[in-house]
């Protein structure tokens, strides 16, 4: 009788949604990465003419130190570069409240510094 009233005590699992569970965030994702690779390809500026052309696109860096960790685009003007990491989220993470608050904590944590991390305060 203890097991059957323990289970009813548990609360109810909803089912993943068919996109978490199918790939879609993953699909998004590949899309924008696609974005810049063209961008890479044609030596465009997506991040702005004074910081220079594309000159490289890492996937999942967080092993490398970087909290936002989906896409790491590098770009050359000269001898300077420019590191953007980039958090690819396929759902709304902005709001008319403001930037949601996993987002917020993930880019503090990264302006702060983790451990291993090569994130430049004056130049990223």
């Amino acid at each position: 009788m203890k097991k059957r009233a323990n289970r009813k005590k548990r609360a109810i699992r909803r089912p993943a949604a068919v996109k978490s569970t199918g790939g879609g965030g993953y699909s998004f994702a590949d899309e924008v990465a696609a974005h810049f690779l063209v961008e890479l390809l044609r030596g465009g500026t997506p991040l702005g003419s004074t910081v220079g052309s594309l000159v490289e696109v890492h996937f999942e860096v967080k092993e490398s130190g970087w909290v936002l960790d989906d896409l790491l685009l590098v770009a050359r003007n000269g001898s300077d570069a420019t590191r953007c990491a980039v958090s690819v989220k396929s759902d709304a993470r902005l709001s008319v409240s403001g930037l949601d608050a996993e987002f917020v904590s993930d880019a503090w944590g990264q302006w702060r510094g983790v451990v291993g991390s090569s994130f430049d305060r004056e130049k990223d």
